[in-house]
């Protein structure tokens, strides 16, 4: 009945997007996942440089739980808008729900390559999955392997609290020293990692760098 209801809705809008959606999402849930992965490929088709329609339909696979497929059309949207940083947060995000963190890395660091001022807002992202060992390590060789491409503060900051949410104080310090330099801070770096260091009860270190900002 709610097929034939929404087909019938769509001979009046063939191309509707919502109704499109939806006339998939029906047949997915009855079986006909064929039928349904055609009908969103025709929204797609219908709209083939449409951030807004990519978007639509790969929220509509994600709600029926295909998520390497939204993933796919995620990546296709980017390809076909010809445009790097379209949906770099939904793909981050999904791809935390997947398990995939070097990916979800990747994409959070393009995104905080785009806006600066966000750091606290993709440490914040990126602690759901950090806090483990996988997490950390995945997003580690992620962002290790971004500093050797490029030298960016906010990189570098990243990297820093990355080694902080692992214990790895030395090695922080090592990347606040470096961030300290590279932007001419005089100092100012190395005393905001020493207060970090100096809360976690990381005292030596947190000495150490008041002693050299001094």
């Amino acid at each position: 009945d709610a097929v034939l209801l929404v087909r019938g809705r769509l001979a009046a809008s063939p191309a509707d997007i919502t109704l499109l959606s939806l006339l998939g999402t029906i047949y997915y849930r009855s079986g006909r996942e064929a039928e349904a992965l055609e009908t969103w490929d025709r929204v797609i088709a219908a709209y083939p440089s449409s951030a807004a329609a990519y978007r639509a339909i790969a929220s509509t696979m994600i709600e029926s739980r295909l998520l390497d497929r939204a993933a796919a059309l995620y990546c296709r949207g980017r390809e076909a808008c010809h445009d790097p940083a379209l949906f770099v947060m939904e793909l981050a995000q999904l791809s935390v729900v997947m398990m995939d963190y070097r990916t979800a890395t990747e994409e959070y660091v393009r995104w905080l390559l785009e806006n600066p001022s966000q750091i606290g807002y993709v440490q914040g992202r990126m602690a759901a999955y950090t806090g483990k060992e996988e997490g950390r390590s995945a997003a580690l060789e992620v962002l290790l392997r971004w500093n050797e491409r490029q030298t960016h503060p906010r990189l570098l900051e990243l990297l820093e609290w990355l080694y902080m949410e692992g214990r790895r104080y030395e090695e922080a310090f090592a990347v606040a020293r470096k961030r300290d330099e590279g932007t001419s801070a005089r100092g100012v770096a190395l005393i905001g990692f020493g207060e970090r260091a100096f809360a976690v009860k990381a005292y030596d270190v947190a000495a150490r760098a008041f002693r050299e900002a001094i």
